[in-house]
């Protein structure tokens, strides 16, 4: 009973509590989302805020949402606009305005920064956002397509491997200027190993030191007119590097890691034990060697298994680690950046890897109200353990090429333990005793920099920066007598070491105002000093005891004069920099730059160089008669002219001596002394490169399509060439300057759309593309070009002898004496005009005349253009999200190139080394033979035609290409989740070198250079974003 009555009365109390209160009423919201000037935005994201209810906007700008609680904030959104929030209402109108953070972006530029929409030159930008996550050593690698015009390649697989990068055709030949944080770095001091064997070649830009994590923008000076603010040292091009600075607030601790593990991919396919026995004892009857066979059918039928697969026994899977640590904090006075990396790249093949770790310590702090200051400063070390690499033949022969043609029959080990030998011809050494060899490089780098910044009125800043960059080298090698090299010399040892130090001091002095509300003035004035140099040593010894020490105690060397070599050089310049920038009515823009640049390598006469540049932009989508098109964002006409200088081999007035080891003395016994080694050029003078730009940039649909185009023209005179002199001279080469003269010629283009945006998805895509020729326009007076070549010359012809299949049986060639049937058939195309003597006749180039008619000889006048192989780069970016996920896909490629296939090449045209027992290549089995007269692959008759296959089209292939680089998946987690004590965690995976779509069939139509080339791999890798 009791319990009746309290339920009755629980019940009561709570109908009359909730009649107190108000139900919260649900409306329906309709509205619109326009720009200020009425146009509606198409695709703008309206969500109530706190919840998940959100819709798109129609074409109309239109949007209906229902069931929103009244008093609840609705707020509309547009990318490249500013966000906006409004109580709900039955009836709403939002009206955005554009985010002019976003619209005017600071691109740095030389000694400065401008808005975006203010350049006049050629200028590229890449964000740290756009580059991959995980799994690149290199910066130069993860830029590889990411601007327009600048080619990036790698001649290597390798850990660490060398790239070349190349600015609109790189017709300087001259890697970028690398500019950190302001300081231009010094060219970083390399060594060799100086024996028979050597590694791959390394990354020498300078990015190889750069934590990829460290940088927070990128911009690229591509013409003269931009890049001319740093003269001599800018006639690559110029890479301008921003590093991430601490920031005001509580610290905040960012952690990044990832793994990836990789695998050989598109390997050769070389012959099996018995598909080797088989084929060389076909060759041996094919050269009437029948007698000589090596194996029996017994032999043949009776093998187990497929013998040793040498590539399997020097290689593995790779494993990459890396793992970034940072703090920033920061109070109104005192910013801070701290951070530490590694990176660690076990490589492809056994004991070859890449160890790096670095260092960075930013600061910025404010003395008072006009002055400030700071530090930036890194650390590096990076240690490679290197294999021999190489297309070296017999004993020379590297890890890679060995274990392509070492013979398949035997074991690695013979029964006695020892590495086995090649029983047939044993001067090829056993692939897996070349891992016995100790090969290691370490490079350091410390580089620091500091300011101090005065400014006195809001207008005027004033500048002083010093800056130190040194790198020291060392490299230890020491070949055991395990090998067979090693073995012949009783060991041998190296110890090379280099270093180099850069110093530099500017100060700059900008002044910014704007005057009666539409004269815009800016003026840069400087002056800078930079100061190299760089020494080294080495010692090469052999002849030891015993191995052991391996290269630590080369005192116990037993040979009479080891080779020892050191050198020492430095160089000074000295610049004054300007520049201008006005803008008119904030749509004509004219900047003006200037640097004087003084160097030690050139005499009094020739010392100064002049390089200026002049550029002017015009905004159109400022003018009355377009400001109106809503479709239009921005219209800007862009035209520069500039010049930048090079000093070619830096050689200039200077003579060298050097040191000569067992030169002969007159009374014949040898000596060692000091001889005349360079002669010095007083006459000589800088070289010029001259650009010419014109370009466009446009955006519509409030820049959701934005296009920029770029063509151009840069030349390069005053080349510096080396000349003989007559043979009495004690050296008989000079450095001049020469009258030859280079052009290029090209389009670079870049598109980036936003395909989609709306609240929970998003679509963005970014598209490179370039295209140019580089020419030599005009010849030295003492240059006789080839009968074949012109005057005007593309240097990407490739010229050499048509083919035309393979020579049959009953065929024979007046111009192929030696060659019978399965020899490649050249084709005799065209012969020699002669006089009554029988000579042969010039023209007024002094070129020998071709007559046009075959004259029964295969010779240089025989050569025609084969291909073009000047590369048409492109990229293809696609970035997507949905929701708190995200993903990329990132291709390149070009669209055009031809190369020799090296691997089949040195497999057919090194046919007959079979009978020594080299292995070659599966397709060897379908050469031409008297029982298969169809066979594509040139038979045993073409080692005796005497005639050189690489200078004809037989092995040439078509060798464009399009790799799938990069595609990664990501996942952010609600900071809700963590009760905000996670400010960011990301878990992603990625996958690199997917695949690549080309005709070559080669090692691979980018980095695969010749038969040792390393390979490329497959890459499979999970990471982590960390952020407290």
């Amino acid at each position: 009973m009791k319990n009746n009555i309290l339920s009755h009365f629980v019940v009561t109390f709570a109908a009359i509590m909730l009649s107190a209160f108000p139900a919260l009423a649900q409306i329906t919201v309709t509205g619109t989302v326009t720009d200020k000037a009425g146009e509606p935005l198409i695709g703008a994201s309206v969500l109530v805020v706190g919840t998940q209810n959100g819709i798109a906007t129609d074409l109309d700008g239109n949007f209906t949402l229902r069931n929103v609680a009244e008093g609840a904030i609705i707020r509309a959104s547009y990318v490249t606009y500013k966000e906006q929030e409004q109580k709900a209402a039955s009836k709403m109108h939002f009206v955005l305005e554009e985010n002019s953070e976003l619209l005017d972006e600071v691109v740095v530029v030389g000694y400065g920064s401008m808005k975006k929409s203010n350049l006049s030159g050629a200028v590229a930008s890449v964000k740290a956002d756009d580059l991959p996550s995980a799994g690149s050593a290199s910066v130069g690698e993860m830029l590889r397509g990411r601007a327009a015009g600048m080619n990036i390649t790698s001649s290597t697989a390798a850990p660490g491997g060398q790239m070349s990068i190349a600015i609109r055709g790189g017709l300087s030949g001259q890697q970028p200027l690398v500019v950190i944080d302001g300081v231009p770095q010094a060219p970083h001091s390399k060594v060799s190993a100086g024996t028979i064997y050597s590694g791959a070649a390394k990354d020498n830009s300078g990015l190889i030191n750069l934590n990829p994590n460290d940088i927070e923008s990128i911009d690229v000076l591509k013409d003269a007119s931009a890049a001319a603010i740093y003269g001599s040292d800018a006639s690559g091009g110029v890479i301008l590097i921003t590093t991430k600075r601490g920031k005001e607030g509580h610290p905040e601790i960012s952690y990044s890691g990832s793994v990836a593990f990789s695998h050989i991919k598109d390997a050769p396919d070389f012959m099996d034990a018995r598909q080797f026995m088989i084929t060389q004892n076909q060759v041996f009857e094919e050269l009437g060697r029948g007698d000589e066979k090596k194996f029996t059918q017994s032999q043949i039928d009776n093998f187990v298994g497929e013998g040793t697969d040498w590539m399997k026994e020097v290689t593995r899977t790779g494993i990459v680690n890396e793992h970034n640590l940072s703090v920033t904090a920061g109070g109104k006075s005192t910013k801070t950046l701290f951070s530490l990396s590694y990176y660690d790249h076990q490589g492809l093949v056994k004991n070859n890897s890449m160890n790096r770790i670095t260092g960075r310590l930013n600061v910025d702090q404010e003395f008072g109200k006009y002055i400030k200051g700071g530090i930036n400063s890194s650390f590096s070390q990076i240690r490679y353990n290197d294999v021999p690499t190489g297309d070296s033949r017999q004993e020379k022969s590297a890890v890679l090429y060995s274990a392509m043609t070492f013979i398949p029959t035997v074991p690695v080990r013979d029964a006695d333990g020892n590495f086995s030998v090649n029983p047939i011809r044993d001067i090829y050494p056993n692939p897996v005793s070349l891992l016995d060899i100790y090969d290691k490089t370490t490079t350091k780098n410390l580089y620091a920099s500091g300011y101090l910044e005065y400014k006195p009125w809001s207008f005027l800043n004033i500048r002083a920066t010093a800056g130190v960059d040194i790198s020291w080298t060392q490299a230890d090698q020491y070949t055991p007598t395990t090998t067979k090299h090693g073995f012949s010399l009783n060991g041998e040892a190296s110890k090379q070491n280099a270093n180099s130090q850069m110093n530099l001091v500017n100060v700059i002095a900008n002044f910014n105002k704007t005057f009666a509300e539409k004269h815009d003035v800016s003026v840069m004035a400087g002056w800078e000093y930079k100061k190299q140099s760089w020494d080294g040593m080495g010692i090469i010894a052999r002849d030891f005891p015993f191995d052991t020490p391996l290269m630590n105690n080369i005192g116990s060397s037993q040979q009479e004069k080891p080779t020892i070599s050191s050198y020492r050089g430095t160089n000074e310049m000295a610049s004054w920099i300007g520049r201008i920038n006005y803008t008119l009515l904030d749509r004509y823009i004219f900047t003006a730059n200037l640097r004087v640049d003084g160097s030690s390598n050139f005499s009094e006469e020739h010392q100064w160089g002049v390089f200026p540049g002049l550029s002017a932009a015009w905004k159109i989508n400022e003018e009355a008669w377009l400001r109106d098109q809503t479709w239009l964002t921005t219209l800007k006409l862009r035209g520069g002219w500039g010049q930048t200088g090079n000093a070619g081999n830096l050689t200039g007035i200077n003579t060298f001596y050097s040191v000569m080891q067992g030169a002969w003395a007159p009374g014949g016994s040898p000596v060692n002394g000091v001889g005349l080694s360079k002669i010095g050029n007083p006459n000589l003078k800088w070289e010029t490169l001259t650009d010419v730009n014109i370009g466009l940039d446009a955006g519509f649909f409030n820049n959701r399509l934005q296009v920029s185009v770029d063509a151009y023209q840069r030349t390069r005179s005053n080349v510096i060439l080396s000349k003989q002199l007559m043979s009495y001279h004690e050296v008989t080469t000079i450095d001049y300057n020469s009258k030859e003269k280079y052009r290029s010629r090209g389009i670079d283009i870049g598109i980036h759309s936003i395909n989609i945006a709306n609240r929970d998805f998003s679509w963005s895509t970014d598209l490179n593309l370039s295209f140019y020729k580089n020419q030599t326009i005009s010849r030295d007076p003492d240059f006789i070009p080839a009968a074949y070549q012109p005057i005007v010359q593309d240097w990407g012809e490739i010229y050499g002898w048509r083919t035309d299949g393979l020579i049959q049986q009953g065929e024979t060639y007046a111009h192929l004496p030696n060659s019978g049937a399965g020899a490649i058939k050249y084709l005799d195309l065209n012969g020699y005009v002669l006089d009554d003597k029988g000579e042969r006749m010039r023209d007024a180039d002094g070129r020998y005349i071709l007559s046009g008619e075959p004259d029964g000889l295969l010779d240089e006048a025989d050569y025609v253009a084969l291909y073009n192989s000047t590369p048409i780069p492109f990229s293809i970016n696609n970035t997507l999200t949905w929701k708190n996920w995200d993903a990329n896909i990132y291709i390149y490629g070009s669209l055009r190139g031809r190369k020799i296939n090296d691997v089949k090449h040195q497999s057919v045209y090194g046919l007959e080394d079979i009978t020594y027992g080299v292995n070659v290549l599966t397709d060897v089995m379908d050469r031409w033979r008297p029982d298969h007269q169809d066979g594509s692959i040139p038979g045993v008759a073409e080692a005796k035609s005497g005639f050189a296959p690489s200078k004809s089209d037989f092995f040439y292939e078509n060798a464009w290409y399009l790799r799938i680089d990069n595609i990664s998946v990501g996942y952010t987690f609600p900071t809700k989740w963590f009760n905000d004590r996670i400010k960011n965690l990301r878990l992603y995976g990625a996958v690199r070198n997917i695949g690549v779509i080309t005709p070559y069939k080669g090692m691979d139509p980018e980095t695969g250079n010749g038969i040792g080339a390393y390979p490329n791999n497959f890459q499979v890798a999970v990471g982590i974003d960390l952020k407290f």
